[in-house]
């Protein structure tokens, strides 16, 4: 049989949209394009049969799915009965952290059962990915107790509306690991976070 959705009015989000239920389901369309803001399905979970690795892993397929080509998953915290997990786009390798998705999955089959893309449709625009700084002169400007692991280019998000195209460095010195952002433009250090691992995930400070 044809399912249709009730319209349950507007929602005053950022973008003011139409909400539509249908029965546990809560939908969130924006005016303007049309777009799937937000959804929430409040079933109910069942036993758990997939570890928080398998259920992302589903996650990140079902996004695909939906026309979401190049996004990686980020950050996973476990719940027990369900993930949350953030995906954020990523262009040419670099990682753009302020057009991200934020999902929860049930891990009973791997299903989305909320999503929400706010922040992408907030932030996403044209960005101008001509680096100044060669990812050598760029290592030159961290601590030299530093030891790296990872390295990779990324846009972040600064105080205000402002970005930053930037060098990421995952490293770690006495035994704890930071992530460091040195501008790609001007070797300036924009960022410094420290990674506190626990049971649900890593977490950034």
């Amino acid at each position: 049989g044809q399912t249709t959705p009730q319209s349950s009015g507007t929602s005053n989000g950022p973008f003011g949209g139409y909400v539509f239920k249908y029965e546990n389901t809560t939908v969130d369309v924006c005016k303007k394009g049309g777009v799937v803001t937000l959804f929430r399905d409040e079933r109910a979970l069942g036993l758990q049969e997939l570890t928080a690795d398998q259920a992302a892993s589903q996650a990140m397929r079902i996004l695909k799915a939906l026309g979401w080509g190049e996004f990686v998953k980020t950050a996973t915290e476990d719940f027990g009965g369900y993930i949350q997990l953030e995906a954020i786009n990523e262009q040419q390798g670099i990682r753009i952290y302020p057009d991200r998705i934020r999902l929860t999955v049930g891990k009973d089959n791997g299903q989305i059962t909320s999503y929400d893309s706010t922040p992408y449709w907030l932030f996403n625009h044209e960005r101008n990915l001509n680096k100044n700084l060669t990812l050598e002169e760029a290592k030159t400007r961290l601590h030299p107790g530093i030891v790296v692991k990872e390295n990779r280019l990324a846009i972040i998000s600064l105080p205000g509306w402002e970005e930053a195209f930037c060098y990421e460095f995952r490293g770690s010195q006495n035994d704890e690991d930071f992530l460091i952002y040195i501008n790609a433009l001007d070797g300036a250090e924009e960022k410094i976070q420290r990674i506190i691992r626990t049971p649900r995930g890593e977490f950034l400070q």
